[in-house]
């Protein structure tokens, strides 16, 4: 409807211009009329030029031409000879001064379109701005914000509405620099120092301060000042808000408090769990510290923990073990069912498990149930002390009882068939002899003498088995002696050619450590004889401040490699004699090596000295090299 009125009022506008722009033409004419006495046939066009230029100065582009056409036609009728007729008697004169009339009517009608549009684009400005002035005033004045607006030396020449609600001031107070008297007097120094050296420089304002309301109350605002400035960059205007952030404030002083009051909280809390945490480290550091293998496992029965004695003895780091099931990494073999374990809060008994080496170890292990607040179980607590090698001596010692009864019976069968087979058989022929001895006569001398040599081999069988069982030599001569003389008595017996090196100047040793080494020397030697199906065997013995070693060697076939390896690991598989040999030894702080291939066996006996009695140099001051043949 507005829009169809704006058409009318159009429409009505344009009518009325062009019939102001006819009647224009028409008085002209009319006045030329008037002074045709005066003027006669001579200027016909004196008084259409001012129909011309009031119609191309207030009626318009087309209106104006309208004029000009009928103020030409008009002349060209009444006014050029012959008059009332459109016939030309001078065409060259009349043709050209219609074609000047016509060029200088448009040059009039062309300024005068010019300048009807300049005004009209002016105006339109001024309508816009003033509508946009109207239009900013009405948003300055509907937003909660306190805006004004100052010049470009700051003296404020407009507030908004919302400044005089606020303030409860009128406008002849705020007028210039009265917003003054609405700050706090404690405050107002540092504003107006900080608003000059904008005004100075041109920065933008920005400052947190009070202002007091209609109701005597100050309250904190922001505020906020931007200059304006023209095309050549000259400040014109400053245009200032000032936001209300009391509330805000407020918060944030509450906030302030309230974290402050947190962070107490926080820094007692923070020292409570360091403390803790220390503690927990401590008790960590001694989990560590202990030989046992701890660690946790959750309800899911994924390790959770791993203390640094689980990876000493499984060979797991804690990175690689956590979160991985017990089963995967330690592939456990229970006495009973795993659910038997879990179903009580505590279990013990002995766990075989393999380390990450693949080997195979035995452990004491301790279950205890973790639960949760509910009582509902959460994870285990598992303990485990490794008893391999307690195991293993207690098979071993098993084995060494079983094998020194069998030996002590052995011993003594041997003793006995000994016995029976020389000492008995001496015996009974003495027997038999002396009952011969009653009974015959004239042979009495021949019987008593073959008596003798009969007693005479039973002292010597008897000497030679007390000698075996411990020689006297090594008592009273020392170990040199002792192993000289039952090294030629074993290379007789058994056909085993025995290199004997001994050092030039060995003295006297301690009781206990002559007696080893010659009981290893015996065992040795026996072994070789029994087992290696060796044709030679070399004894050396090096002697140094320190230590005394002992070396075995023989040509045999040596020891098979799967035996030779349970010999090192748990001393399985060997006879009384070797464990009796690595017995001796250790009691004496010492050690045994058993190296052996297809070219033989050697076994290296190493004892520490303490003291080395003093002896008789030996003779000559030479090594005793001892080489039976058999």
């Amino acid at each position: 409807m507005e829009t169809s009125l704006n058409s009318t009022v159009d429409k009505q506008s344009t009518a009325g211009r062009y019939t102001v722009a006819v009647l224009a033409a028409v008085l002209a004419l009319l006045l030329r009329q008037a002074l045709s006495p005066l003027l006669g046939a001579n200027s016909p066009y004196f008084t259409v030029w001012a129909a011309v230029v009031f119609s191309a100065w207030y009626c318009g582009l087309w209106p104006s031409i309208v004029t000009t056409l009928i103020n030409a036609l008009g002349v060209w009728y009444w006014f050029l000879p012959p008059v009332h007729s459109f016939r030309v008697e001078d065409p060259k004169t009349q043709i050209g001064t219609l074609a000047g009339f016509g060029l200088l009517s448009g040059f009039i009608i062309a300024l005068g379109e010019a300048n009807r549009r300049s005004h009209h684009k002016r105006r339109s400005v001024e309508d816009a701005v003033q509508e946009k002035e109207s239009e900013f005033h009405l948003l300055a004045d509907s937003i909660p914000e306190l805006c004004w607006m100052a010049r470009g030396d700051g003296h404020i020449f407009w507030y908004n509405a919302r400044w005089y609600e606020y303030t409860g001031t009128t406008p002849e107070q705020m007028e210039g620099w009265g917003w003054q008297s609405v700050h706090d007097p404690e405050i107002l120094p540092s504003v107006l120092e900080q608003w000059k050296a904008s005004l100075a420089t041109g920065r933008t304002f920005e400052m947190e301060f009070p202002l007091r309301g209609a109701d005597g109350v100050f309250r904190w605002f922001l505020t906020r000042i931007r200059p304006v400035r023209n095309s050549e960059g000259n400040i014109v205007r400053w245009f200032g808000t000032n936001t209300n952030i009391h509330e805000q404030r407020k918060l944030q002083q509450s906030l302030i408090e309230a974290r402050q009051e947190l962070e107490i909280r926080v820094s007692e809390r923070t020292a409570e769990l360091e403390q803790k945490a220390s503690e927990l480290l401590q008790k960590a550091t001694l989990l560590d510290l202990v030989n046992d293998a701890i660690f946790v496992r959750c309800a899911e029965d994924k390790i959770s923990y791993w203390n640094e004695g689980a990876e000493r003895l499984y060979g797991w780091t804690s990175a690689e073990a956590v979160g991985r099931s017990t089963h995967e990494v330690l592939r456990t073999e229970f006495p009973v069912s795993v659910e038997e374990i879990k179903s009580t809060d505590k279990w013990k008994g002995e766990l075989r498990q393999i380390k990450r080496d693949g080997s195979q170890i035995v452990v004491t292990s301790r279950w205890t149930t973790l639960r949760d607040n509910e009582g509902k179980p959460a994870g285990w607590l598992e303990i485990n002390t490794d008893i391999t090698a307690r195991k293993r001596a207690e098979e071993a010692a098993r084995h060494l009882s079983a094998r020194i009864l069998s030996l002590q019976d052995e011993e003594r069968r041997r003793i006995a068939r000994g016995l029976h087979d020389s000492l008995g058989q001496y015996l009974t022929a003495i027997k038999m002899s002396l009952d011969l001895l009653s009974t015959m006569e004239g042979r009495q001398a021949a019987v008593a003498s073959e008596c003798s040599e009969i007693v005479d081999k039973c002292l010597t069988e008897t000497r030679t088995i007390s000698h075996l069982l411990h020689p006297p030599l090594l008592d009273e001569a020392g170990l040199r002696s002792a192993l000289q003389w039952y090294v030629e008595g074993f290379a007789q017996r058994s056909d085993i050619q025995v290199k004997l090196d001994l050092p030039a100047e060995l003295g006297r040793l301690d009781t206990d450590i002559e007696t080893a080494l010659f009981r290893v020397v015996q065992e040795a030697l026996t072994n070789v004889h029994r087992h290696s199906s060796a044709s030679e065997v070399d004894i050396r013995l090096f002697v140094d401040t320190k230590h005394i070693q002992l070396d075995v060697s023989d040509n045999g076939k040596g020891i098979p490699k799967d035996r030779l390896q349970r010999v090192r690991e748990s001393g399985s598989g060997t006879g009384v004699g070797l464990e009796g040999m690595r017995e001796r030894v250790r009691d004496l702080g010492g050690s045994m090596e058993i190296k052996s291939d297809d070219a033989g066996t050697t076994i290296i006996i190493c004892i520490p000295l303490t003291e080395l009695a003093s002896t008789d140099s030996q003779e000559n001051g030479e090594s005793v090299r001892s080489i039976s043949a058999a």
